[in-house]
C-alpha cells in the first residue's frame, strides 16, 4: 500500500540532495505500479494524483496514462474527475492515447448525471482534438439545448475551442447564437459573445446575413443589464456585471462596422443603449472603481469607434476627460490606449485634448511617458507641430536619462513626418541634437543627412544653415574657454551631463554677466519662424568682442585650437561637418562678391560673414586633436569624418594648390593614428589627392539614400503623402540652386567578377588605353601612390575593374590573366582557362565537390600570384563555385553562405543568377575571395552552405572544401 500524497509530498520537500529527491521519487513510482496492477485497489485516484505530481516535478510518469484512461469510465465520479484531469496534463494534441478517449466522453455526455456532462464537456474541451470533436459533434449540438444553463454554457465553451481547432465546425453552431443571446442566465450570453466573436473572427460572412439581429439581441441584453435592479451576485461597485457589459460592447464594436465596406451600420438601434451606459457609468459615485472605469472605458470605444451621432460622440469625449482626471496611473493609460486606437479613425478627436496629452509627456510614470508620446507622434500634422513644437522640446529637455533617448528619437521622427518644410525640419531636428546631446540615437543623424540628399533644391540652405551652427558651436565654446583662463575664478561648467555653457562667477558680476545663462540651445530657439531665410540666427553680444583684425569673431573663434569636443557635442557636429563638407561650393564666399557664407544677427542688425576655403579647413582642422597620441572625447568615426570633409574640400572647385596642400599636410599625420578606420581614411584621403585629375570624380556628392535601418527607413520624408516641398521650399526664389543634371552613364559589359563601381564609364572612358591608364591610377591609389611599373613583353590588355581586382589580391606579375565573363543564366558551363605559367597568376582546373540537393557543385581558383616552391603564394585566393542543376524541377531563391576559421578573411561577391532550371538549363557562378591571415601555415580551409526553395519548400544543403585545387 503507497502512503498518502500528502506525506509523499513532504518527503520530497525534506530532501536535501537531488540524488535523495530521486531515490524517494524511485521507490514511490514502482510502488504506484504495483498498486495500479491490483484491480480491487480503492485508491487508485490518490495513486493518480501522486503520479501526476511525479509529472510536475520532471520526472517520468507515463505509466499512469492507461489507468487514467480506465479511470473514465469508472463509475465513481471522483475517480472519473481524476482521469480527466491526469489526462489533460499528460496527452498532447497528438497523442496515440486520444483515440481510446471518445467513446467514455460520448457516455459522459449522455448521460442523465448533470455532473458528469459537465465533465465530459470540460474534458472535450481540455484534451480533444479535432478528430475527437467531429466524433463527437452531434452531442455537442445536443448539449447547446440542454435543459440547465451552466451545461449550456460548458458547451457553448466547448464549441468555441473546436473552432479554433477546426473553423469549418463554424457553420454548425450558428443557428444556436440567436437562441443563446436571448438566454436570462448572464454566464451563457457571455459564453455565446464568445462564440459569436470566434465565429466572426473565422468566417464573417456567416455572421453577415444575421447580424441585425445579433445586434438588436445584443441591444436588449444590455439594456436589461441597466434597468434591472443589481443583485448582490452580479453587483460590482454598483455596476451590474461589469463583465457581461464589457463583452457586449465588444460586440457590438464587432458588428455595427461592415467587414467589407468598413463603414459603421445599425448605428440607430445603438445609439440610445449607449447613452444610457455612458449616462450610468459616468455619474457612478465610485469615480476611482476599475468597474464603472472599465465599463466606461468600453462604451468611450464603441461610441467613437461606431456613432456618427455628434452629441453622442461629445458626450463620450468629456466622460473621457474623466481618466485624465484621475490620479490613478492605471486610468491614465488606459485613457491614452483608447485615444491611441481611435487616432486613425477621427484625428480631430484627439486634437481636442492635445494640450493634456502633451502634459502627459512629463508624467513621473514611465510608462504614461511612453504611451504620450506614441499618441502624440500619431495625431501631430503639419498645422499643428509648429504651435507645439516648443512644449515638445521642454518635455526632451527635461526627460531623464533613462527615456531622453527614446523621447528624442520620437519628437524627431514626428518633425521629420509632419515637419511643414524641409527648412523647418532642419532648424527642428538641430535644436533636438542641441539638448539631447550624446542621447540622440544614430538613426537621427542618418536620416536627417538622407533627407537633406534627397532635396537637391534645399541643399544651398541646409549647407549655410549647417555651417552656421557649427561656427556658433565652436565659437560659444571657445569664448566660454577664453573667459576661463582670464578669471581663473571662473567656474567653467562644461559638464557632459549638462549641455549649458552657462559662466558661474564667484565674486561680483564683472566683466562676465553678458555671458551669464546662456546656452547654446537658447541661440537656436530665438528665430520667429524657423526655415526662413530672411531670418538668421541671432548671436549674442559676446561674440562681436573676440576675434583678429579682418576676420569675423565668429571665424576665429570656431577656428580656435586646444578647444575641447565634448561626447555630447558628437551627433550635431557629425551632421554639421558632413555639411560642410558636402556642400562646401554652397559656402565658400567667391571673391569680390557677397554671394554664400553665413548670415547672422548682431545687435538687432543682420551682417553678411563671408567664408573662404581656408576658414573652411581652420575651422574643420581645430576639431582635431593637437597631435595624434592626444586623448580627446571625440570617438574615432567623428574623426575620420572630419578627415573626410577635409578631403572634401580640398576636392572643390574652388581650392588651389596652396589650400590642397595645406589640407594635406593636416591629414598627413593620421596615416600613423592607432584607430585603423582612421589610419585608412587619411591614407586614402592623401593618395586620392596624388591624383589630381580623379580627385573631384571620386569625391563627388553622395547620391540619395534609400536604405532601410533598424526597421524604418532612413530618408522617412519619401514616405510623406506630399511630397512637393521636397522639391522646392520656395517656388518664388530665385536664388535657390537647381538640382544638376544626371550624367547617363555608358553601359559596359560586367565582368568576371562584377564592374560593380562602372568607374570607367564614370569618367567616361571609351578606348583601352584609356581604360588601362585609368586602372593603374586606381593600382596607384589603393598601393600606397607607388605608380605602376610598365610591362617589358607585350601581354593581353586587361579590363581596368580586373587590373583593380589584381592590386587589391596584391598581384606582383605584369602579366594580367585572361578575362572571361561570368556565365549567365543561359549558360552551363565554364569558360576559364587555366594560365600555362608556372610562376604568376594562376587559375585552376574546375574540380568537383559532388552533388548536394540534387545541385552539381564545381569549384575553380584563381592565385594572383602563384609560386610552387612557395606555399604562402597561395594565402591569396579568389574561389569561384559553379551551381548546376540536375533535377526535373526549378530552383529558385537560391544563396550561397560561406563559414571559416577566424584565421580566415572572406567575401561574398554577388552570385550570377539566383534561379536554376531543371535539367542543367543554366549554372550559378559565384565568386568568394579568401585571404590566409597565416601565410598557409594553417590550410585554406571552409564551410559552406547552400539553401533554396524546389516545388515550394526550403532546402538546406551543407558542404565542406577541405581542399582547394592547384
Amino acid at each position: 500500500m503507497t502512503r498518502p500524497l500528502k506525506d509523499f509530498v513532504l518527503s520530497v520537500r525534506n530532501c536535501d540532495t537531488k540524488a535523495q529527491e530521486r531515490d524517494i521519487i524511485s521507490k514511490e513510482s514502482a510502488a504506484i505500479r504495483t498498486a495500479l496492477k491490483d484491480p480491487t485497489d480503492k485508491l487508485k485516484h490518490r495513486n493518480l494524483v501522486k503520479g501526476l505530481f511525479i509529472h510536475l516535478m520532471g520526472y517520468p510518469a507515463h505509466f499512469i496514462k492507461s489507468d487514467a484512461v480506465k479511470a473514465l469510465a469508472s463509475p465513481r465520479f471522483f475517480e472519473k474527475r481524476i482521469g480527466y484531469l491526469v489526462l489533460s496534463v499528460l496527452l498532447g494534441q497528438n497523442d496515440d492515447m486520444l483515440t481510446l478517449i471518445p467513446n467514455s466522453i460520448n457516455n459522459d455526455l449522455e448521460s442523465g448525471n448533470n455532473f458528469v456532462v459537465a465533465l465530459g464537456l470540460t474534458g472535450l474541451s481540455t484534451i480533444g482534438n479535432a478528430d475527437m470533436y467531429r466524433t463527437l459533434l452531434p452531442q455537442l449540438e445536443k448539449s447547446l439545448q440542454h435543459q440547465h444553463t451552466f451545461i449550456r454554457k460548458k458547451a457553448c465553451l466547448a464549441a468555441v475551442r473546436g473552432i479554433r481547432l477546426d473553423p469549418s465546425f463554424a457553420e454548425i453552431f450558428v443557428p444556436h447564437i440567436s437562441g443563446l443571446l436571448s438566454e436570462r442566465s448572464h454566464a451563457v450570453v457571455i459564453s455565446a459573445t464568445s462564440l459569436l466573436e470566434t465565429i466572426y473572427n473565422v468566417s464573417p460572412d456567416m455572421i453577415l446575413p444575421n447580424s441585425k439581429n445579433y445586434v438588436q439581441l445584443t441591444a436588449r441584453a444590455l439594456r436589461a443589464l441597466l434597468i434591472t435592479s443589481s443583485s448582490g451576485q452580479h453587483d460590482i461597485a454598483g455596476i451590474t456585471d461589469p463583465f457581461l457589459q464589457v463583452r457586449l460592447l465588444r460586440v457590438l464594436r464587432l458588428l455595427c462596422i461592415n467587414p467589407h465596406q468598413h463603414v459603421p451600420q445599425y448605428t440607430e438601434i445603438v445609439n440610445d443603449v449607449l447613452a444610457q451606459v455612458i449616462s450610468i457609468c459616468g455619474a457612478s459615485t465610485t469615480k476611482f472603481a476599475n468597474s464603472p472605469n472599465a465599463v466606461l472605458y468600453e462604451c468611450v470605444h464603441t461610441i467613437l469607434t461606431i456613432s456618427t451621432d455628434p452629441p453622442l460622440r461629445s458626450h463620450a469625449l468629456n466622460s473621457m476627460m474623466r481618466f485624465f482626471t484621475n490620479k490613478n496611473n492605471n486610468a491614465r493609460y488606459v485613457s491614452l490606449s483608447l485615444l491611441g486606437r481611435i487616432v486613425d479613425l477621427d484625428r480631430s478627436v484627439v486634437q481636442k485634448h492635445r494640450s493634456s496629452i502633451i502634459n502627459c509627456l512629463g508624467d513621473s510614470d514611465e510608462s504614461i511617458r511612453r504611451r504620450a508620446i506614441s499618441v502624440v507622434s500619431d495625431m501631430m500634422d503639419k498645422d499643428t507641430l509648429p504651435d507645439t513644437f516648443s512644449t515638445l522640446l521642454m518635455h526632451v529637455s527635461r526627460s531623464d536619462s533613462s527615456t531622453k533617448r527614446e523621447m528624442t528619437e520620437a519628437v524627431c521622427q514626428i518633425c521629420e513626418r509632419h515637419s511643414p518644410t524641409l527648412r523647418w525640419m532642419i532648424d527642428a531636428v538641430m535644436q533636438i541634437l542641441s539638448i539631447a546631446g550624446q542621447q540622440v540615437p544614430e538613426t537621427t543623424t542618418s536620416s536627417l543627412i538622407s533627407t537633406i540628399l534627397a532635396a537637391p533644391s534645399s541643399q544651398h540652405f541646409a549647407a549655410q544653415r549647417l555651417c552656421t551652427y557649427l561656427l556658433i558651436l565652436r565659437s560659444a565654446r571657445a569664448h566660454a574657454l577664453v573667459k576661463k583662463r582670464e578669471d581663473p575664478s571662473c567656474r567653467f561648467k562644461l559638464a557632459d551631463d549638462s549641455y549649458s555653457l552657462t559662466l558661474f562667477t564667484t565674486g561680483t558680476t564683472g566683466s562676465f554677466s553678458e555671458a551669464n545663462s546662456t546656452s547654446f540651445a537658447s541661440l537656436f530657439s530665438k528665430s520667429a519662424e524657423m526655415g526662413q531665410d530672411e531670418f538668421p540666427l541671432d548671436l549674442p553680444p559676446y561674440f562681436c568682442k573676440n576675434g583678429q583684425p579682418g576676420v569675423h569673431p565668429l571665424l576665429s573663434l570656431a577656428a580656435m585650437k586646444g578647444v575641447p569636443v565634448l561626447e555630447s557635442d558628437e551627433p550635431i557636429l557629425r551632421v554639421c561637418v558632413w555639411a560642410v563638407g558636402e556642400f562646401s561650393e554652397y559656402i565658400v564666399t567667391p571673391p569680390g562678391t557677397e554671394e554664400n557664407g553665413v548670415y547672422v544677427m548682431e545687435d538687432g542688425t543682420e551682417q553678411f560673414v563671408p567664408v573662404t576655403g581656408s576658414d573652411l579647413v581652420d575651422v574643420l582642422s581645430a576639431l582635431l586633436p593637437a597631435s595624434i597620441d592626444q586623448h580627446t572625447l571625440a570617438s574615432n568615426h567623428l574623426l575620420s569624418e572630419i578627415i573626410l570633409a577635409l578631403a572634401k574640400v580640398m576636392s572643390r572647385p574652388f581650392a588651389d594648390a596652396s589650400l590642397v596642400s595645406r589640407t594635406r599636410s593636416i591629414i598627413e599625420p593620421f596615416q600613423r593614428h592607432m584607430n585603423m578606420f582612421v589610419q585608412e581614411v587619411s591614407c586614402e584621403s592623401n593618395n586620392i589627392a596624388d591624383q589630381s585629375s580623379m580627385l573631384g570624380a571620386l569625391l563627388k556628392k553622395m547620391p540619395p539614400l534609400v536604405a532601410k535601418e533598424e526597421g524604418r527607413p532612413v530618408n522617412m520624408l519619401l514616405n510623406r503623402h506630399d511630397q512637393s516641398w521636397l522639391k522646392s521650399d520656395d517656388s518664388d526664389d530665385e536664388d535657390e540652386p537647381q538640382e544638376m543634371p544626371t550624367q547617363t552613364l555608358p553601359k559596359t559589359e560586367e565582368t568576371a567578377e562584377g564592374d560593380l563601381l562602372n568607374l570607367t564609364a564614370l569618367l567616361g572612358a571609351t578606348t583601352q588605353p584609356t581604360q588601362q591608364s585609368f586602372a593603374d591610377q586606381l593600382a596607384s591609389i589603393l598601393s600606397g601612390g607607388a605608380q605602376p611599373t610598365a610591362p617589358t613583353t607585350q601581354a593581353p590588355q586587361m579590363d581596368p575593374t580586373e587590373a583593380l581586382i589584381s592590386s587589391i589580391m596584391g598581384s606582383s606579375s605584369s602579366t594580367p590573366a585572361s578575362h572571361t565573363p561570368l556565365p549567365s543564366n543561359s549558360g552551363s558551363t565554364s569558360t576559364f582557362q587555366p594560365l600555362s605559367s608556372t610562376v604568376g597568376p594562376r587559375l585552376t582546373q574546375p574540380l568537383s565537390l559532388g552533388v548536394k540537393g540534387g545541385i552539381a557543385i564545381q569549384i575553380e581558383c584563381q592565385y594572383p600570384s602563384f609560386d610552387p616552391s612557395n606555399p604562402a603564394s597561395r594565402s591569396r585566393v579568389s574561389c569561384r563555385f559553379l551551381f548546376t542543376n540536375t533535377t526535373d524541377s526549378t530552383i529558385s531563391n537560391f544563396v550561397l553562405k560561406t563559414s571559416g576559421p577566424t584565421y580566415l578573411q572572406r567575401q561574398n561577391l554577388p552570385p550570377s543568377g539566383d534561379t536554376l532550371f531543371p535539367n542543367s538549363g543554366n549554372t550559378i557562378a559565384q565568386a568568394v575571395r579568401f585571404i590566409n591571415t597565416t601565410e598557409m601555415q594553417h590550410p585554406t580551409i571552409f564551410k559552406a552552405r547552400i539553401e533554396f526553395q524546389r516545388d515550394g519548400q526550403a532546402v538546406i544543403e551543407d558542404f565542406d572544401v577541405n581542399e582547394l585545387p592547384v
